[in-house]
């Protein structure tokens, strides 16, 4: 009867292997040794694609009043624009998300057409409801 004792050292980095057999004869480790080397390698390819694929957690924070702080500095920008819309056009009663702003051309126009008169918007409105000289 053959008894394997495979103790593993992850800290270390080494394997110990004692493979007694019933007439004092010692296995062939080279292909215990592989094994565990080839168990190990597929345990840390395992562990770098579980890190690896875990979704980014980065969301771009938008103040209040539409602009995103950028290393301290308030910045103007489209994202926190349209976000802004959307907030100003829901208060509003029109049923619309962020998303849908941000993604279509003319729904941001149909949206400035509603609210584009308030003051808060008026900025992100300007670009989507331009009349020429005579606005």
């Amino acid at each position: 009867m053959v008894t394997v004792s495979v103790a593993l050292s992850w800290l270390i980095g080494t394997t110990e292997v004692a493979v007694p057999q019933e007439d004092n004869q010692m296995l062939n480790l080279n292909a215990v040794k592989a094994h565990s080397s080839r168990v190990a390698s597929i345990g840390l390819v395992v562990a770098a694609v579980a890190t690896s694929s875990a979704p980014a957690m980065a969301k771009i924070a938008c103040t209040p009043d539409g602009y995103q702080i950028v290393q301290g500095t308030p910045l103007s920008t489209p994202y926190c624009q349209d976000n802004l819309l959307g907030k100003v056009a829901r208060q509003y009663g029109m049923r619309v998300s962020d998303v849908e702003i941000r993604q279509n051309p003319n729904t941001k126009r149909y949206v400035c057409r509603f609210v584009g008169r308030d003051v808060r918007v008026q900025q992100t409105c300007g670009e989507s409801n331009y009349r020429g000289r005579g606005y």
